[in-house]
């Protein structure tokens, strides 16, 4: 994948909201950063997939970028294309959550495409529910083995809700078809409703991990 940072005003050449996603064989999603610079353009990043085996010299990254971003813009082609960096898609997970006295959260335990954030969503729900625990067992007194049960607990929710999700949503917005099995809340054929999808998921994930372990002892 490609992915950029754009100074440029999407909302006001194109009629973006802060979050867009395009769909189709050149997709990409497109978000406001909320940041401005003196001259009051706002910064935007732009994410869409390219070739593998591309050059990786910064200079040819950052005229790609140029080149391509162009494609999603609408009205003036007035714009400042500040970084590009390009990098491969994994959707992977560690074997264990963990190990003696090492607990793995976030982009340490898993890894996914970034289509809807889940990935990102997934390590802040990591934190909550470890940090709950270690409370629990460093000043409440409770059984060490908590520890293992919400390790446990975040490595199935990224097994179980994120990584079959972050699939098929990347598969949605590619303009494919979804698969049984790649997530069942991202069948829709609909791109309206895809940030409601993810919202559900970012809810059906924390309940998860509240209700499962942290739940038991409170924030």
């Amino acid at each position: 994948m490609m992915g950029c940072d754009v100074w440029y005003d999407f909302k006001k050449e194109n009629g973006f909201g802060n979050v867009e996603f395009i769909v189709g064989d050149k997709w990409a999603v497109v978000v406001f950063s909320g940041q401005y610079n003196k001259e009051g353009r706002p910064l935007w990043r732009v994410a869409w997939a390219e070739e593998m085996g591309l050059s990786a010299a910064k200079e040819d990254q950052q005229q790609r970028a140029i080149a391509v971003v162009q494609r999603y813009m609408k009205g003036s082609k007035d714009y400042v294309v500040s970084r590009a960096e390009s990098y491969e898609v994994h959707q992977r997970c560690a074997a264990q959550a963990i190990k003696g006295r090492v607990l793995l959260a976030g982009d340490a335990l898993h890894s996914n495409n970034p289509i809807g954030g889940l990935g990102l969503t997934t390590g802040v729900l990591d934190a909550f529910v470890y940090g709950n625990v270690l409370l629990r067992v460093i000043k409440g007194g409770e059984p060490p083995s908590l520890l293992s049960q919400a390790a446990s607990s975040r490595r199935d929710a990224w097994l179980n809700i994120s990584n079959p999700e972050s699939v098929a949503q990347l598969k949605r917005i590619q303009g494919k078809s979804v698969a049984e099995g790649d997530g069942e809340k991202a069948s829709s054929e609909s791109t309206s409703d895809f940030m409601e999808t993810v919202k559900g998921l970012i809810k059906e994930d924390f309940m998860e991990g509240v209700e499962g372990i942290a739940g038991k002892g409170g924030a």
